[in-house]
């Protein structure tokens, strides 16, 4: 996302970054490179925090960056803390010709071309409805629940969560 960084800094899109769940130090390039970017209030690296603290963080957040792969997207436990907390997530996986979640991405020339506020919060709602509906727990112990009747069909699935 060096690229697109870059430019939403140079635009004034993204205006503070900050960093958090790595130990301070740990990728001393990628610090190098997030401090060249040169955004208007700057960059900061927490390092690792407590899950409250990276809660909070969250809440006061105006977007979200996700650097990853599309295909580590719905894998990644911070990218379900974002759905989870509204947070509207820019992403070069963004494609609103694919399914959900893609569709509910930010693309980062989007957003560099002045995507309106009201958009940056539909999306981060519909995220966190498409996140509830497919990893919230009551859904997974719902599906765990089928997996175990399908294993043992002579049991309930209470009874083979006992064992």
């Amino acid at each position: 996302m060096q690229s697109s960084l870059r430019q939403l800094a140079s635009c004034g899109r993204i205006e503070k970054l900050i960093t958090v769940g790595s130990k301070s130090g740990d990728n001393e390039e990628e610090v190098k490179l997030l401090k060249e970017l040169k955004f208007r209030d700057g960059f900061e690296q927490r390092g690792s925090q407590p899950e409250d603290v990276i809660s909070q963080l969250f809440a006061t957040a105006s977007l979200a960056l996700f650097g990853q792969s599309g295909s580590s997207l719905t894998k990644s436990g911070t990218f379900m803390a974002y759905a989870a907390h509204r947070l509207a997530v820019i992403s070069e996986s963004a494609d609103p010709a694919k399914p959900e979640p893609f569709c509910l991405l930010i693309a980062p020339q989007e957003l560099i071309e002045g995507i309106s506020h009201p958009e940056l919060q539909k999306r981060a709602e519909r995220l966190r409805d498409w996140q509830e509906r497919t990893s919230s727990w009551e859904i997974i112990s719902r599906e765990v629940a089928a997996a175990l009747e399908l294993r043992m069909p002579d049991r309930s699935p209470a009874e083979a969560l006992k064992q």
